[in-house]
């Protein structure tokens, strides 16, 4: 297609027009014009649709010289409509912009395009709005102003479609309304209860991906009195094969599979069906149950998976459910544990079966790689469907029984391949090391997840080993892992190699980086730069990797360079420019370049000292921190500070005054809620953690209490933590749990809005004041960090990196050598999950399948926990110095030698 729109364009105007690659879209510029970002205006497509798109859609742009991005083949068509694309990239097929980016231009040109475009199929883009229902031209919600939370203009992003599964205000595509329908109600409708048909109300999400999904509704219709059913949700134009099928075939064929196993299998019958502005919806009895993965989450232990008692009961309900789905004829080939319920009498139950086939049949196979077997994952190449497909699903459920965990890790490179069950081992062998149900099922997981199906056995011979290993218990397999220096060094290899200062980015960022500031600490360069200053200071001169210092000038200069660019400066430390500011500061000590100094204070000077937001991560306390990080002020002794610019000690000054008259008394003591009218996905939400609330805004108002003498900022920060404290909530062995907030009572352990960073900040608290209870939650905190690390990610914000990090200052604040033998406990953890790419052991992003360089969710926070952890030396981003004695900083020695 790439070709063709040449075609079109040297039609209109030869010579004029240049076609730039990228992925996964192609630009097409005038020879006068830039690339038209940001994008306001997005075509969707079908594959089969594509072409004819282009056909009517680019003489029209090439008529007004608009630049605009496209998808270059069917190919890459096909994958923006499937399960598989990202959500912020879900859809987009075509997108454009008028130059001046003037509204009323923007919607004579959506009028235009959708004339040209009418009737042709394309899905919905569910991160932006239609402009007429059942057409293809989609409008960005940006309209200029400026987002919040990701610290870009929201005009230059597309915004994620979220849909929460604890929340009854899902967006359904179909019930967003169109351009035309007034914006004021737009919020409101978004957290709303949905309506559906004009009975079903939904209230949960079972399972959500682009293209549709599973949900929990109550009929409102139904006699005598309410009812509860699964919705099941298709959309129009996705997924489609080759052959055309679609998302919304698949459903219907997926019924009549209901309709036959009905008989036999306990799976939920279909009652109705019904169309929505194009898409397909099902209806289907439903009984009181838990999904699956919620259920483990639930009767986890301490040690990792469920209790051997239940998860046996389980493991062998669900191999007896999988003999009658065979029985009956069927072979599942995907047993993703969202497709599973787990009803109160403790039967698992069979809410989807949308890759269920006849035995025998020959079909592509799609879903969740990891609990589908090898032979089916290539969907060029089908395979017929046999019953001992479903045994290596059967073996990956187990391994989630067994640990607590979804058996995901990172593709390793074609030339470096292991089979998964020769990755899973370590991990499992490192849980069995504490757990029952590990050691009892290592010998069932082993041989389910054989690549070759002979290896695999049966159902019989699958509960013979569970039950054998009851009678003899075997060994826990071998634990192989990396060592922390290679992972380090790996890690920094991996950084330094992969710098491209020619582009947008200067690091390949996750899926949800993309959209973010690049300039940032969270997912941007600020982030990666600060670990290559750390590396730098703290590993020995003859172990130092080949190239840090070239790439940590080579990043400070890129950096420098972009802050200048005149875009929007958002305050926060993490998602905003205050990190940035802090970092090149950093940098221009470091390597010895005082323009760099220049740069940064330029840009602090500009950030406002007044937000809507409060918090560290995109807000004014993280503003806070780094006006008095570039004000220079440290401790000198006991009550005696020295250095001080006075331009950023009043800014810090106003910041301080704005926190303060931002707090709002709560049940528990003060909090910082975010206004609701203000264009954020924070917006009316409260938070207790670091990075959004109450436990970063605290640590804030301590080092300005501190560096300023602000007994107000003081009081109120003690006031924070007693807050805290009060909310906190203890199990029986003394660990302490925070919910999100006042109003999410949903509970978590990292650094993001947990127990780790709001131990982060008790810790802080105690050194200032000397109060025992800050140091008693502390230490109920690290307790549960350390009984969370199970089913924690690799990463900072929310996973083991910043959970270690939270322990070793517990155990450096508090002198306390049991929470560096916690820290080190996180290694292993870590290090089981590498893949192997290009020579180097490399460890994930948040999304476990995949790495990034980011800080805060992906390779180079963890490089940061691991640099501490190794040589020792102050947590990044924080200004402790401010609150103690810098001997106190350093990390007591390792229990044994590295």
């Amino acid at each position: 297609m790439a070709d063709e729109v040449a075609r079109l364009l040297d039609d209109f105007d030869p010579g004029s027009w240049r076609i730039v690659p990228g992925t996964p879209w192609y630009v097409a510029v005038p020879s006068t014009g830039r690339t038209g970002r940001p994008w306001r205006l997005h075509l969707s497509a079908a594959p089969h649709s594509a072409l004819t798109i282009l056909q009517v859609v680019v003489p029209l742009l090439a008529q007004r010289a608009l630049p605009f991005a496209f998808a270059p083949t069917v190919e890459h068509v096909r994958h923006l409509g499937s399960q598989t694309c990202a959500a912020s990239e879900f859809g987009i097929f075509l997108s454009t912009s008028p130059e001046d980016g003037d509204d009323a231009h923007l919607l004579d040109l959506a009028r235009h395009l959708y004339t040209a475009t009418r009737g042709l199929p394309g899905p919905r883009i569910p991160q932006a709005r239609p402009y007429r229902i059942g057409g293809i031209v989609h409008i960005s919600d940006g309209d200029g102003d400026v987002d919040l939370t990701t610290a870009r203009a929201a005009s230059a992003t597309v915004v994620a479609c979220e849909v929460s599964e604890r929340r009854p205000y899902l967006r359904l595509g179909a019930e967003r309304p169109p351009l035309h329908v007034d914006r004021a109600d737009d919020h409101d409708r978004s957290r709303s209860p949905i309506l559906l048909h004009g009975r079903y109300l939904v209230t949960s999400a079972l399972r959500v991906t682009t293209t549709g999904g599973v949900y929990l509704a109550t009929d409102l219709a139904a006699e005598p009195r309410s009812t509860d059913v699964v919705l099941k949700h298709a959309r129009a134009h996705t997924d489609v094969d080759a052959d055309g099928t679609d998302a919304r075939a698949r459903l219907l064929r997926e019924v009549h599979t209901l309709h036959h196993l009905a008989r036999r299998v306990p799976v939920p019958r279909p009652l109705k069906a019904f169309a929505n502005a194009g898409d397909l919806f099902v209806v289907c009895e439903s009984r009181p149950a838990t999904p699956l993965r919620q259920w483990v989450q639930q009767h986890a232990g301490s040690e990792g998976g469920v209790p051997a008692p239940a998860a046996l009961l389980v493991a062998r309900r669900l191999m007896s459910l999988l003999a009658s789905v065979h029985r009956a004829g069927y072979v599942l080939r995907d047993l993703d544990p969202s497709h599973i319920v787990v009803g109160a009498d403790g039967w698992p139950t069979l809410i989807t079966v949308s890759d269920a086939v006849p035995t025998g049949h020959v079909a592509p196979s799609r879903g969740a790689r990891e609990y589908r077997a090898p032979e089916v994952h290539d969907p060029d190449t089908p395979v017929p469907a046999t019953p001992v497909q479903d045994l290596f699903g059967l073996g990956a459920l187990l391994f989630l029984l067994a640990t607590g965990n979804d058996p995901v890790l990172p593709d390793d490179d074609g030339h470096e391949h292991r089979p998964m069950r020769e990755r899973l081992a370590p991990w499992l062998g490192l849980v069995a090391r504490y757990s029952d149900t590990a050691r009892l099922f290592a010998p069932a997981i082993m041989t389910l997840l054989a690549d070759d199906p002979a290896e695999r056995g049966d159902l019989p011979s699958a509960s013979q080993l569970l039950s054998a290993a009851r009678t003899t218990p075997p060994s826990p397999p071998p634990v192989h892992h990396p060592s922390v220096d290679a992972l380090l060094a790996d890690g920094l290899e991996y950084l330094i190699a992969t710098m491209r200062p020619d582009e947008d980015r200067l690091w390949p960022t996750s899926e949800p980086g993309r959209r973010t500031d690049p300039r940032s600490v969270h997912h941007g360069a600020a982030g990666v730069l600060s670990v290559l200053l750390q590396a730098r200071a703290r590993i020995p001169p003859e172990r130092t990797p080949l190239g840090l210092d070239a790439a940590a000038r080579k990043a400070a200069s890129w950096l420098a360079d972009r802050c200048e660019d005149g875009q929007p400066l958002l305050p926060g430390l993490y998602d905003g420019l205050a990190g940035t500011a802090w970092v090149l500061a950093d940098a221009a000590v470091a390597l010895d370049e005082p323009q760099l100094r220049a740069h940064a204070e330029r840009v602090a000077l500009r950030l406002p000292t007044s937000w809507p937001v409060p918090g560290i991560a995109h807000g004014l306390a993280g503003a806070a921190l780094a006006h008095l990080h570039l004000a220079g002020v440290s401790r000198a002794g006991a009550g005696e500070y020295r250095g001080g610019d006075g331009r950023f000690l009043e800014r810090a000054a106003q910041c301080a005054r704005s926190l303060r008259d931002a707090a709002v008394p709560g049940s528990c003591g003060p909090t910082w809620p975010v206004p609701t009218g203000i264009r954020s996905r924070l917006a009316g939400t409260c938070h207790y953690g670091f990075a959004h609330g109450v436990a970063g805004i605290g640590y804030a108002l301590l080092c300005l209490g501190t560096a300023l003498k602000d007994e107000a900022c003081l009081t109120l920060a003690a006031e924070a933590g007693s807050a805290l404290c009060r909310a906190a909530s203890s199990d029986d062995d003394g660990a302490a749990w925070w919910p999100v907030g006042p109003h999410d009572s949903t509970r978590r352990s990292h650094w993001c809005d947990g127990s780790s960073g709001i131990g982060t900040f008790l810790l802080r608290l105690f050194a200032v004041t000397g109060e025992q209870r800050f140091a008693e939650y502390a230490r109920a905190a690290a307790g549960a960090v350390h009984r969370a690390r199970w089913t924690a990610s690799p990463v900072v914000c929310h996973g083991l990196a910043g959970d270690g990090e939270f322990l070793l200052d517990a155990a450096a604040w508090l002198a306390d050598p049991t929470y560096r033998a916690w820290a080190e406990d996180l290694v292993p953890l870590l290090a089981v999950r590498h893949c192997r790419r290009r020579g180097r052991v490399l460890l994930p992003d948040e999304s476990l399948r995949s790495h990034g360089a980011d800080y805060g969710v992906g390779l180079s926070g963890v490089v940061s926990y691991l640099l501490r952890l190794r040589h020792g030396g102050a947590r990044a981003f924080l200004l402790d110095s401010l609150l103690v004695d810098e001997s106190l900083e350093a990390v007591p020695e390792p229990a044994v030698p590295w």
